[in-house]
């Protein structure tokens, strides 16, 4: 067995990222960088008969609005070790669970 298992390590960033001194993901601003907003199903076990995203599309600011469709052949769905049925990335039809991702928004 390995020495280092179960032994304590100290950490050199905890301070930082602590005292609120590190660069997160979140605080990064890139150029051309959009924002993304998730639409999540309030309901489970639901079938889904239409997303309009005509609303969303037309705000000030919204770069794209994507649904499953938009993205049927663009991605592919996920996939977890030792799980044969793949996740889509949003939800088309039928979706089975509450807060499940119906849509994408995009906006700057």
């Amino acid at each position: 067995m390995s020495k280092y298992v179960g032994t304590p390590v100290p950490r050199k960033e905890d301070r930082r990222l602590l005292s609120g001194q590190g660069t997160f993901v979140a605080d990064m601003q890139l150029p051309r960088m959009a924002e993304a907003a998730f639409l999540r199903s309030p309901f489970a076990r639901a079938n889904i008969v239409q997303i309009d995203t005509a609303r969303a599309s037309a705000m000030d600011g919204v770069v794209a609005v994507y649904t499953a469709a938009d993205l049927e052949g663009r991605v592919e769905p996920f996939t977890r070790q030792f799980y044969t049925n793949p996740d889509p990335q949003l939800v088309e039809d039928t979706n089975l669970v509450v807060r499940a991702y119906m849509a994408d928004v995009m906006a700057k």
